[in-house]
C-alpha cells in the first residue's frame, strides 16, 4: 500500500514537473513569460509612440521650411525667366514652343494612366500603407507554427471525434496495461498450472477438504448385530450342541470379512472422488492426505488470483473500444491499435489544450484578419481607379504623378513665358548667357527642394501610419495584464500542490524507513524464538523482508515460505505474528485472537503451541477458538 501511494505521488509530481522542463508548472511559466514579453514589448512601443510623435513634429517643421524655400526659389526663377526671355526673343520663342509641344505630348501619355481622376501623393501613400499593413496583419494572424498545428489538429478531430470516445479508449488502454502487469505476476503462471484442467468453486474446495478430514467409518450396525447373534450361538453351543459353536465361529469370521470389505469399498470410493477432483482440476492425482491438503491449500491461495486475471472476452471488449477510435482514421489501420490509440490520445490532448488557448487569442486574431481584409479592400478599390501596368502599382503611380505635376507646372510656366516673350525685345548675347546660367542654378535648387519635400512627406506619412498602428497595438494591454494575473494565481496553486506532493512523498518514504529500522530486527529475533519454542527449529537461518515476509536460507540459496507444507507455513506465520505483536507493543498488553491455527500441526507442535499459549495468557488476554477437543486448552 505504501509503495502504491508513493507511486501515485510520483505520478502526480511528474504531472507538475518532469525532466527536461516539461510539466504543467513549466507550461504555465512559459505562458506567463510570453505575456510578460508582450507587455514589455508594449512598454517599448509606448516609448516609441512618444519618439514618433516628436519625430512627426520635427518632420512637419522641416517640410514647412522646405516649402517656404520652394516659394522663394519659384519667385527668383520667375524673375530669372523674365530676364532670360528678354534675350534673343526669336530664338527663345521657337525653342519654348517646341518644348511646350513636347511637354504636352508627355503629359497626355501620362494622363492615360489616371484618366479624369488625378490622385494626390497622400492618397497614394495611404493606399500603399494600407496594402502593406494588410499583408503584415494577414501573415501574423495565419502563418505561426502554433496556428498551423491547431488547424491540422482541428481538421483531424473537430466534428469527427467525440471526447467520450477518446476517454473510453484511454480507459481501455490503461486497463490493458494493468492486465499486462498482472500477466507478469509469477504466481499467475503457477495458478494456471494448478488449474490447468478447470477452475473449481470455493464450495468444491470446502467439500473436498471435508472428505479429507472425514474419519474412517465405524462398524456397521448390521455387523454388530451379526456379531452378537453368532456369539450367542457359540455360548449356546457350549451348553446345547457343538454344531452351534461351529456356526457361531464361521458366522463371526464371515462378518469380519464383510466389515473389512465394506470399509475398503468406502475408502476406495472416497479416494476415487478426491483423485477425480484433482485430476479434473490439475490433471494429476495425489498420494496421501498430506499432499492433498498441501495442493488444496495452494488452490485456496491462488483461486482469487486466477479469478481476477480477467477473461478474453474482457480483453476483446477493451480492444473493441480502442478500435472504435482507431477506425475513425483509415491511415492508421496498418499500425498496432494500442500504439495508434495512444498516439491519437496524445494528439487529442494537445488539440484540447490548444483549443483552450485558442479562446484567449481568437478575438485578437479575428480582429487582425478583419482589419487586414478591410485595409486590403480599400487599397484594391483605390488601384481599380487607375490603369497601372507594372507589379509595383503604387511606385508606378508615385512616379507618374511626380512627372505629371512637373509637366503641368512646366507647361503653365512655359505658356506664360511665351505670352510675355512676344512683347519683349532682344537685349544682348552676354546677358543671355548670364540669364541662362541663373535659371539653370534655380532649376537645380528647385529640383533638390522638391526631392527633399517628397522624401520628408513620405517619411512623415510612414511615421504617422506607424504611430497610429502602435496606438492600436496598446489596446489589448489591459486584457493581457488580467490574463497574466490569472496565470500567476494558477501557478501559485500548482506550486503549492507540487510542494505538498513532494513533502508527502518524502515523509511517507521516511515513515517506511523508520518503521523498517524500528521493528524489523526485533520481529526477526522474536520469530526465531517462537519458531524454536513451537516447532523445535534450531540452527536454521531465516531472512525477513520489509513486508515481514519469511525466507529460509538453505546453502547458497533461499526458499520462500510458500514452498513448504501447510503445517510448516502455519508454524512460520504464527511465529511471525506473535513476534510482530511483541515488537509493536513493548509497554501495552494487547489481546490475541486465534481461530483454530493448529489444524495442520502434528501432536508435538500442537502440544508445544498450547503450552506457549498458557504462558502468554499470564500477561495478556487470549481468545482461542477450536473445533477439536484434541486441540482444546
Amino acid at each position: 500500500g505504501m509503495d502504491e501511494a508513493i507511486k501515485l505521488l510520483e505520478d502526480r509530481r511528474k504531472f507538475y514537473c518532469k525532466k527536461g522542463g516539461a510539466g504543467v508548472l513549466s507550461d504555465t511559466k512559459e505562458k506567463i513569460d510570453e505575456i510578460s514579453r508582450r507587455l514589455d514589448t508594449m512598454s517599448a512601443t509606448e516609448r516609441q509612440i512618444d519618439e514618433n510623435h516628436a519625430k512627426m513634429r520635427d518632420l512637419a517643421a522641416k517640410i514647412e521650411k522646405a516649402r517656404s524655400e520652394a516659394k522663394e526659389i519659384l519667385k527668383l526663377r520667375e524673375e530669372a525667366m523674365l530676364k532670360a526671355a528678354e534675350v534673343n526673343y526669336e530664338k527663345q520663342y521657337k525653342e519654348m514652343r517646341l518644348s511646350v509641344e513636347e511637354s504636352q505630348r508627355k503629359r497626355t501619355m501620362l494622363g492615360e494612366i489616371f484618366g479624369a481622376d488625378i490622385p494626390t501623393f497622400t492618397e497614394i501613400d495611404e493606399a500603399s500603407y494600407k496594402s502593406i499593413e494588410a499583408k503584415n496583419l494577414m501573415q501574423s494572424a495565419t502563418d505561426t507554427p502554433e496556428i498551423q498545428e491547431f488547424k491540422r489538429l482541428s481538421a483531424k478531430f473537430d466534428g469527427k471525434v467525440e471526447k467520450s470516445a477518446v476517454e473510453t479508449a484511454r480507459s481501455a488502454v490503461e486497463a490493458l496495461k494493468q492486465a499486462k502487469d498482472k500477466e507478469a505476476d509469477p504466481r499467475l503462471n503457477k495458478a494456471r498450472r494448478i488449474f490447468s484442467g478447470r477452475v473449481p468453486s470455493a464450495e468444491e474446495l470446502d467439500r473436498i477438504e471435508g472428505l479429507l478430514k472425514q474419519k474412517a467409518k465405524k462398524t456397521p450396525v448390521g455387523c454388530i448385530i451379526a456379531y452378537i447373534l453368532f456369539v450367542i450361538c457359540v455360548v449356546a453351543g457350549i451348553f446345547l450342541h457343538p454344531a452351534l459353536i461351529a456356526v457361531g465361529v464361521v458366522g463371526n469370521l464371515t462378518t469380519v470379512i464383510i466389515e473389512i470389505a465394506l470399509k475398503s469399498k468406502a475408502k476406495k470410493s472416497k479416494q476415487r472422488e478426491i483423485n477425480g477432483f484433482f485430476s479434473s482440476v490439475s490433471g494429476v492425482s495425489v498420494r496421501g492426505d498430506d499432499e492433498a491438503f498441501a495442493r488444496l491449500a495452494d488452490m485456496r491461495d491462488l483461486l482469487p488470483l486466477i479469478n481476477e486475471s480477467g477473461d478474453r472476452d474482457s480483453t476483446a471488449e477493451l480492444m473493441g473500444r480502442i478500435n472504435a477510435l482507431v477506425m475513425l482514421f483509415p491511415d492508421l489501420y496498418a499500425k498496432d491499435p494500442v500504439t495508434a490509440a495512444e498516439g491519437l490520445i496524445n494528439e487529442y490532448d494537445r488539440y484540447a489544450e490548444m483549443a483552450v488557448a485558442e479562446r484567449y487569442i481568437h478575438g485578437d486574431r479575428a480582429a487582425r484578419l478583419e482589419r487586414a481584409r478591410k485595409l486590403q479592400g480599400e487599397a484594391d478599390a483605390f488601384l481599380r481607379r487607375f490603369k497601372t501596368r507594372t507589379s509595383e502599382p503604387f511606385a508606378e503611380l508615385r512616379a507618374a504623378l511626380t512627372e505629371y505635376e512637373r509637366l503641368t507646372a512646366e507647361l503653365v510656366a512655359k505658356r506664360n513665358e511665351m505670352a510675355r516673350l512676344e512683347s519683349l525685345n532682344t537685349i544682348g548675347e552676354s546677358k543671355q548667357i548670364k540669364a541662362q546660367a541663373d535659371l539653370a542654378e534655380l532649376d537645380r535648387r528647385r529640383q533638390e527642394n522638391e526631392s527633399l519635400v517628397a522624401e520628408l512627406s513620405r517619411e512623415l506619412a510612414i511615421t504617422e501610419r506607424l504611430y497610429h498602428s502602435q496606438i492600436e497595438d496598446l489596446e489589448g494591454r489591459e486584457e493581457l495584464a488580467m490574463r497574466k494575473a490569472e496565470l500567476e494565481e494558477i501557478l501559485n496553486k500548482h506550486t503549492d500542490n507540487y510542494n505538498t506532493v513532494v513533502l508527502t512523498k518524502n515523509y511517507l518514504a521516511l515513515a517506511r524507513d523508520n518503521m523498517t529500522s524500528q521493528y524489523l530486527g526485533k520481529t526477526k529475533a522474536g520469530f526465531i524464538k517462537y519458531a524454536e519454542r513451537i516447532g523445535g527449529i534450531t540452527g536454521e537461518s531465516f531472512e525477513m523482508d520489509t513486508d515481514f515476509g519469511i525466507t529460509k536460507l538453505e546453502g547458497s540459496g533461499s526458499k520462500k515460505i510458500e514452498s513448504y507444507s501447510r503445517g510448516t507455513r502455519d508454524l512460520f506465520n504464527l511465529a511471525a505474528r506473535l513476534a510482530l505483536v511483541d515488537s509493536l507493543y513493548e509497554k501495552e498488553s494487547p489481546f490475541i485472537l486465534l481461530d483454530d491455527p493448529f489444524t495442520a500441526f502434528d501432536d508435538k507442535k500442537t502440544g508445544a503451541a498450547l503450552k506457549l499459549l498458557r504462558e502468554l495468557s499470564k500477561d495478556r488476554q487470549i481468545i482461542y477458538f477450536t473445533c477439536s477437543k484434541s486441540r482444546s486448552v
